[in-house]
């Protein structure tokens, strides 16, 4: 898992507390068997550094393609957080959570070659087709959101291309 991590520029792209060199030790943290290591990288790094206050960062659409990549994880998903929800619930709600707000709330001038939010969060369409049958209800809200924000955003796009485009 997380086999292109070391392949991201973690040292140019910033969080709400600076240089986001420290991203690829949260990320990894998604998989720890330790459950105060899982809650802190959902805590401290996703709720508090790519996503603060309603506000993200140029970091955060590089994390994003690595939240799906742990929600398609088989086992890591039904993991604790400690605080009374799985991994699965905090991961997709931390999708929607940047899908709401969009590229419009990143603070600071990404790179012309980063992805958007908007294209991240778009690559991870069939994962929330996936997660529309869990049993968790508030996975399956999260997951109809997020199919419906992919949809908008497919709609939006074809709109914007004219007719001899392919």
């Amino acid at each position: 898992m997380f086999g292109k991590i070391d392949l991201v520029p973690w040292g140019k792209l910033k969080h709400a507390y600076g240089d986001a060199v420290d991203a690829p030790k949260w990320i990894r943290a998604f998989d720890s068997v330790e459950e105060e290591d899982r809650m802190e990288a959902i805590n401290y790094f996703l709720l508090s550094c790519a996503f603060h206050q309603y506000t993200l960062y140029t970091v955060t659409p590089f994390v994003i393609p690595f939240v799906i990549e742990a929600l398609e994880s088989a086992t890591l998903g039904e993991r604790s957080t400690g605080m009374c929800s799985s991994m699965k619930l905090e991961l997709i709600h931390f999708l929607r959570l940047c899908a709401q707000c969009g590229q419009r709330a990143m603070y600071g001038h990404p790179s012309p070659q980063a992805p958007t939010v908007e294209d991240s969060i778009f690559a991870g369409e069939e994962l929330y087709q996936r997660c529309v049958e869990d049993s968790d209800e508030r996975v399956r809200s999260d997951a109809l959101w997020l199919l419906d924000f992919c949809r908008a955003g497919k709609a939006v796009r074809n709109r914007s291309k004219l007719p001899f485009q392919n």
